[in-house]
């Protein structure tokens, strides 16, 4: 008889896992302590993920597919990129004032786990890394980057600095409130520069 698949513990699994992985970070957090956070077995857990990266695959897949569209909308806009890469910034501050474990997530998974982060994207489909390229390569047809400024380089920009960012705000008991326009347009201005 096949086992049947209870959402409850699945739903239960992914918040112990954003949990998790925001308390002590993608390498800290193991599937044996998500398990027990959530409540189920190990074997549960493997029995509906491989790894803990398929797992936070997942998680990414399912906690910001939603902004998928509107990323790929910037990937379209003709502006300049400093005016693009502003928007995307302050979206993500929204995000982040709407659901700051979602965004403490990302921050810990873009700063912490690097190339896992960058592989769990890839494997995600999700389309950060199309909207990276395209930056790039507005950018460098439009004389606005530094003929050095490459993928990584923009990643860093738009996702690790931002995030670290709104982490250090967010990092004592997820106050919303520090998440200001003021900081936004200190941090877009800090991007900015660090492209040109």
């Amino acid at each position: 008889m096949a086992r049947r698949t209870d959402p409850t513990k699945i739903e239960k699994i992914k918040e112990a896992a954003i949990e998790m992985i925001v308390e002590y970070g993608y390498m800290g957090a193991s599937i044996a302590q998500i398990a027990k956070r959530a409540g189920v077995s190990t074997g549960y857990m493997y029995r509906h993920y491989e790894s803990k990266e398929e797992l936070v695959t997942e998680l990414i897949r399912s906690n910001f597919r939603m902004y998928d569209e509107e990323i790929n909308s910037l990937c379209k806009r003709e502006d300049s990129i400093y005016n693009i890469i502003e928007d995307f910034i302050k979206k993500l501050f929204i995000m982040a004032r709407n659901y700051p474990s979602k965004a403490m997530l990302a921050a810990v998974l873009a700063v912490e786990s690097g190339t896992t982060f960058q592989r769990i994207i890839k494997n995600s489909e999700m389309p950060i890394q199309k909207f990276i390229d395209a930056m790039v390569e507005k950018g460098k047809k439009k004389k606005e980057l530094d003929e050095e400024v490459d993928s990584t380089d923009m990643g860093l920009v738009l996702v690790a600095m931002p995030f670290t960012y709104i982490s250090w705000l967010l990092r004592d008991g997820m106050d919303t409130n520090k998440l200001t326009e003021e900081r936004v347009n200190k941090i877009v201005k800090m991007c900015v520069n660090a492209l040109k």
